[in-house]
């Protein structure tokens, strides 16, 4: 049997490191609703408006297998949060200024993917918006 190795990691080190995250063949495809996309939002509103210092976002379960960490639970969560903030940088591009290009560029190289490869491999559909 494996050995099994349970951390807290929260969403910007996870991004932010080296892991190869990748969506394994056998799982579904991006399948949120309008709902889940609610509920999403919902989170992040709260965690502004309360000001809080973290937030549950639920698990996310990774198998390390030939130098990928393939997602096995929390793979609509990931996708989500990495659409979320790839049009988060795609509108800081629209804005006309140094700042919001520097925020556009640290969020393309520090969560989404630097140097032609991506932090999370993902359908070519979901793909798309990774895309600068």
């Amino acid at each position: 049997m494996a050995d099994m190795k349970f951390e807290k990691v929260d969403m910007s080190s996870l991004f932010k490191s080296s892991r190869n995250l990748a969506i394994p063949n056998y799982q579904r495809g991006y399948a949120w609703t309008n709902q889940e996309w609610e509920d999403f939002w919902n989170d992040l509103t709260e965690v502004i408006n309360e000001s809080e210092d973290d937030h549950f976002l639920g698990q996310v379960v990774t198998n390390l297998l030939d130098s990928k960490e393939y997602i096995v639970d929390g793979q609509q969560r990931i996708t989500t949060s990495i659409i979320f903030l790839s049009v988060l940088r795609d509108n800081f591009k629209q804005i006309n200024s140094p700042t919001a290009e520097v925020r556009a560029k640290d969020l393309q190289s520090d969560f989404i993917g630097k140097g032609g490869r991506y932090n999370f491999e993902q359908t070519d559909k979901v793909a798309d918006f990774l895309i600068t």
